[in-house]
């Protein structure tokens, strides 16, 4: 009855006056028509972007990676501060915050020693009256082929300073505005003069990450824009000093140097650490980072430096003139601040900025290693690995770390079975220590556990594949062998990031792995969680992720024993690899260890021997083709094993024999609009079927029993 009763209240109901009105039914009509376009055009639009990644991700990658840069989300910048507890979002309040952050970041340098800072002065002048005597750098000049090929290498969409001039400006000129630079250059040096406005930069604010506040201040890095014509005069200055030393930087020293990155200097910590723990000893690391490092180097300290470096007569004349009344603003939001003045600090952004902090920094190197309060490899002083302005001090006692301590901001670790309270002081305060912390983005844990790092490289490499796929080459819109290329170079490589110098893998560690890569390999391809994972990755031609990183690893390992013999990580490797070969009870872990099983493994033990023997390497090229062939072929065997003896694989191993891409997504390749066939094919050949004749699968496309 109930029933009854709403049906006919239903019935009763009157209907909406608008309905009858032919205006609005044509709105309604038309804003439907609207939407369906608009959704039209939309997939239209996906659809040809992915088609353009589809065909220029083999030909032209760079355009490719400028698509996907587009699609990104791009950041907000600093909306909002807080400042005395108080949150301002207004514009002009942010500006006004920012000038008074870096009026003080940008204070001169006050010594606790007065006398140390006039002293300082006393030799700058006299350094200053010197060189306006000196005619040893009158021969310094700029000629025309520098200016040139300098100018050629320029690269497009760069921002410019506050003066609005290109690259493209500079780059497309000709010859004659390359001549006109070079006279200018040479007038510069000549007397010894940089006009004003290359002393102003404009200052870019970038976030530093890692989760910080997006309020605070101290979160963001300030990076310098100054004029595109001040950067080829830079550029052609740090030719003319790098020409004055061969001798530098100090060879601990591996940021801004040819054939040398961050992973050296993580490479000499872990393996002299391991060293010394395989001798039954104690190591103490103390992690060294000064606080805005660049932002406050002290000029008067900077020109006593370059002078002492070599720089005399004209070239100290023109640096010193290059950091005299230096000017800044911050741009933030689209406005600029009032202009304020640098009276410290190296302008981070500029091309001379690196040059200048390595060698205001390196004489620390040089004490730091005269010192021989560090530990040693055997013959070798390794006490202090620095990237840039990272540090690490290695001791192997106490006393001798707090000798050799000298900078804030630090970190105390403690490797070895004999553990010790004796407090270690800096600045008379103690440092306390740590069981783990970061040293150039890669963990260290002092009982040499592994397992939360795997944990967070797992992680890392799901949530990165999931934002990237998010940038619009979904499985459904992108060919799967296109978003596997794309994944595969964008989020492993960060994910797992260090892990050249990872150690043996636990079979646990490397369970979780594989899954993590499973998981990706069957999100790209579209197939459910419960496809057999041998399948999914042979379909998209891929190998295990263990196989990735023993790559990574021996890659690693050429580009090491390519280095010059002066090299610190080279004199490392060579005598771990002595140790690991000839005295084996010695050396059970670390790098050198675990790349003799991998070499082993992969039968390239002919090449380690020839490196033993006369120390010669394949060059990059062959030692990368080689290494990619020989861990294929490897990875191809164990996988056909795998069909062989697994029931599962009867009817898979007839339809899909070889760990390339499938055919059908090859096809699909060619033929973007057949992606849909191409997904129910390689669907279809994850199916297992443990009897042929008795347990038959019905197609849901045909409606047949096969």
């Amino acid at each position: 009855m109930r029933g009854s009763n709403v049906q006919m209240d239903v019935k009763l109901r009157p209907q909406r006056p608008w309905n009858n009105c032919n205006a609005f039914v044509t709105y309604k009509n038309s804003k439907r028509l609207f939407r369906a376009a608009l959704r039209k055009a939309f997939d239209e639009f996906e659809s040809s972007t992915a088609r353009r990644l589809e065909k220029e991700i083999d030909i032209d990658q760079k355009h490719a990676w400028t698509i996907l840069n587009r699609r990104k989300k791009k950041s907000s910048g600093c909306m909002s501060l807080k400042k005395d507890g108080i949150l301002y979002t207004d514009s002009d309040d942010i500006c006004d915050i920012w000038y008074e952050h870096f009026c003080t970041v940008f204070s001169p340098t006050n010594y606790k020693d007065c006398n140390r800072q006039n002293e300082i002065s006393e030799k700058v002048k006299a350094i200053r009256n010197s060189a306006t005597k000196d005619t040893s750098a009158n021969w310094i000049t700029f000629e025309f082929s520098e200016v040139h090929d300098i100018c050629n290498k320029l690269k497009c969409n760069k921002a410019c300073g506050h003066d609005d001039i290109a690259y493209e400006h500079l780059r497309f000129g000709g010859k004659l505005l390359m001549k006109h630079l070079c006279y200018l250059f040479n007038l510069i040096l000549q007397y010894a003069y940089v006009p004003k406005e290359w002393h102003k930069s404009m200052i870019i604010l970038l976030y530093k990450g890692d989760n910080k506040s997006r309020t605070d201040t101290n979160s963001y890095r300030g990076i310098s824009l100054v004029p595109s014509i001040t950067k080829v005069f830079e550029k052609l200055t740090d030719i003319k000093l790098s020409s004055i030393r061969t001798d530098f930087p100090n060879g601990q020293q591996v940021a801004y140097q040819k054939l040398l990155s961050s992973l050296n200097a993580s490479f000499n910590l872990q393996e002299v650490t391991l060293h010394h723990i395989e001798k039954n000893g104690t190591i103490y690391i103390v992690l060294l980072d000064s606080t805005k490092a660049f932002d406050t180097v002290p000029h008067d300290g900077l020109r006593l430096k370059l002078h002492e470096y070599g720089a005399h007569g004209k070239l100290w004349l023109l640096l010193d003139s290059m950091y005299t009344n230096l000017y800044g603003a911050v741009s933030s939001n689209g406005k600029l601040s009032k202009w304020f003045e640098l009276k410290r600090g190296i302008r981070q952004g500029s091309s001379l900025s690196a040059k200048l902090y390595l060698i205001f920094i390196n004489d620390l190197i040089n004490e730091l290693e005269s010192s021989k309060e560090g530990a040693f490899f055997h013959d070798l002083n390794a006490s202090s690995p620095v990237q840039a302005d990272d540090i690490a001090i290695i001791a192997t006692n106490c006393v001798s770390t707090q000798r050799m301590v000298t900078i804030s901001k630090s970190k105390l670790l403690q490797f070895g079975k004999r553990r010790t309270s004796t407090p270690t002081y800096l600045y008379q305060e103690p440092i306390n220590y740590v069981t783990s912390a970061r040293h150039i983005g890669i963990q260290l844990d002092t009982s040499l556990k592994t397992m939360d790092r795997t944990l967070k490289a797992c992680r890392t490499l799901r949530s990165t594949t999931t934002s990237v796929i998010r940038l619009g080459i979904h499985p459904a819109i992108v060919n799967p062998i296109v978003c596997a290329k794309i994944i595969r170079q964008l989020c492993y490589p960060k994910a797992l990031y260090g892990c050249e110098l990872w150690g043996k893998l636990t079979c646990t560690e490397i369970l979780m792995l594989e899954r993590t890569h499973h998981y990706i390999c069957k999100f790209i391809q579209g197939l459910p969680r419960r496809t057999r994972s041998d399948m999914c990755v042979s379909l998209l031609g891929w190998l295990s992720i263990e196989s990735f990183i023993c790559e990574r690893k021996l890659l690693f390992f050429g580009r090491t024993c390519r280095l010059p013999y002066s090299a610190v990580s080279f004199r490392i490797l060579l005598r771990r690899l002595i140790d690991a070969r000839y005295n084996q009870y010695d050396t059970r872990s670390g790098f050198a260890c675990d790349i003799i099983e991998i070499l082993t493994k992969y039968g390239l033990s002919k090449y380690l021997d020839q490196f033993l023997n006369d120390g010669q390497f394949p060059s990059s090229a062959i030692w990368k083709s080689v290494v990619k062939t020989s861990i294929y072929q490897v990875e191809v065997v164990k996988w056909h094993h795998r069909m062989a003896v697994d029931p599962d694989f009867v009817v898979f191993k007839d339809i899909h024999s070889f760990c390339v891409p499938h055919a059908a997504w090859r096809v699909a390749l060619r033929h973007p609009l057949m992606r849909r066939q191409a997904h129910f094919v390689t669907s279809t050949c994850c199916l297992i079927r443990e009897n042929l004749q008795n347990n038959r699968i019905l197609c849901d496309k045909c409606g047949k029993l096969f």
